[in-house]
């Protein structure tokens, strides 16, 4: 047994641990930003290991994997949906102009009208979900029937450019109220989509979406 010079008590090893812990304890008081940075690599070492295993272990368990990933989406649906718009609407801001160049190149609609002709029948079948269990959607459904009879009819005009911003091409239908299909604005594809951006400022008038 050992005595410790400096609270007099005695102990075993060697160093006293009550003394020893008062040390670092006042050490890492005085070094808080060299610990934390200590921390960091270490929770980063850790967490590449654990990821590692984690894609090896998935890799050959893909059904159970699945199935705990399916049952966790579920469990926290609300969470885990408010988690992807929040990735989605920072990754839009950060290549917003690199996203709609993309999404207006010509490869791009090729693709697009490959993949959609390939999955037509799981397409269908969502689109009769959507139709049959949101009432919101099947108003516009019935509301788009209406405005392309009128327009076969001859009753609506459709013009050839955007009211907005007088851009030619696709021109698209928008409703202020869908109890009047009727009464139609017609917008170009991108001054439609601003109207209707999650991310336009409250009370966004037409006026402005250009």
């Amino acid at each position: 047994m050992k005595k410790c010079k400096k609270c007099g008590v005695e102990f075993e090893g060697r160093v006293c641990k009550p003394c020893a812990s008062a040390y670092m304890r006042e050490w890492a008081a005085k070094n808080a930003d060299k610990v934390k940075e200590s921390k960091r690599k270490t929770y980063l070492k850790h967490k590449r290991s654990d990821n590692i295993r984690s894609k090896s272990w998935a890799e050959k368990n893909r059904e159970r994997s699945n199935a705990i990933k399916k049952a966790y989406k579920e469990r926290n649906r609300e969470a885990y949906l408010a988690q992807q718009r929040e990735y989605a609407r920072k990754r839009y801001l950060e290549n917003r102009e690199e996203i709609l160049e993309k999404e207006n190149s010509p490869e791009r609609k090729i693709i697009l009208g490959e993949w959609r002709e390939k999955n037509r029948e799981r397409l269908n079948k969502k689109y009769l979900e959507v139709y049959h269990t949101d009432p919101d959607q099947k108003k516009k459904h019935q509301v788009r029937a209406i405005v392309n009879k009128a327009i076969k009819a001859g009753k609506i005009v459709k013009p050839i450019c955007c009211s907005v911003c007088q851009k030619t091409g696709r021109i698209e239908g928008h409703h202020e109220d869908y109890d009047k299909p009727l009464e139609v604005i017609w917008l170009c594809r991108k001054c439609h989509g601003n109207l209707h951006s999650k991310y336009s400022k409250v009370g966004l008038q037409l006026e402005e979406v250009k």
